[in-house]
């Protein structure tokens, strides 16, 4: 796998934005169906409504289409994610801010699987994890301190580690075809965070 970043020109103008919606829509809706991998570009910007010569003018290839794609949905994805701590910090209620990122990982993790598949089917790299954002981190570290689950001296790097095991229990489960076992999910991170 590569680890150096693929290319891709960012929209400016309201016409750019639109041709762009459109490409990451053509993108999604071939990666579900399925055809992604075997969808040559003339195809795909077809299926856009665009020319080959706008596709080329956003993105370097279809693996950086498809990267640009994934991480711009991870990136709202991670938006999502840190209004659950609002919505839980009232109640103190861990096992449910527990059940309520893995539910939304596992969303985020289904959503997502085709394009994540054709990167590894390509060769390229994947882009960064969810679970490694330090805003994200910070977040859950001040909620898991002010609950008094964890002291503040541990309390990044374990909540670092909780978003990371929900993170790859979830994404596992997604690119397997089974079900999230939240029970395993929620007892794995109780156990961490109580250890000593």
């Amino acid at each position: 796998m590569t680890s150096h970043p693929i290319p891709v020109r960012a929209p400016v103008q309201k016409r750019s934005q639109r041709t762009y919606d459109r490409l990451a829509g053509a993108i999604l809706a071939a990666a579900n169906d399925g055809s992604l991998s075997t969808l040559t570009l003339p195809r795909l910007a077809q299926r856009a409504g665009v020319s080959t010569g706008a596709f080329y003018g956003r993105f370097a290839s279809k693996e950086a289409a498809v990267r640009d794609v994934l991480d711009r949905q991870t990136t709202a994805f991670v938006s999502r994610l840190s209004l659950l701590g609002a919505q839980h910090r009232p109640g103190r209620d861990v096992r449910g801010w527990i059940a309520a990122v893995t539910r939304e990982f596992d969303d985020h993790a289904r959503a997502i699987t085709s394009l994540v598949r054709v990167l590894i089917t390509t060769g390229a790299a994947l882009p960064a994890s969810a679970a490694h954002s330090p805003a994200l981190r910070r977040e859950a570290a001040a909620l898991l301190t002010e609950w008094g689950v964890v002291q503040a001296r541990q309390s990044e790097r374990r909540a670092g580690f909780v978003l990371e095991l929900v993170e790859a229990m979830t994404r596992d489960a997604a690119l397997s075809n089974r079900r999230v076992d939240h029970a395993d999910i929620e007892m794995a991170a109780l156990w961490y965070l109580s250890a000593p």
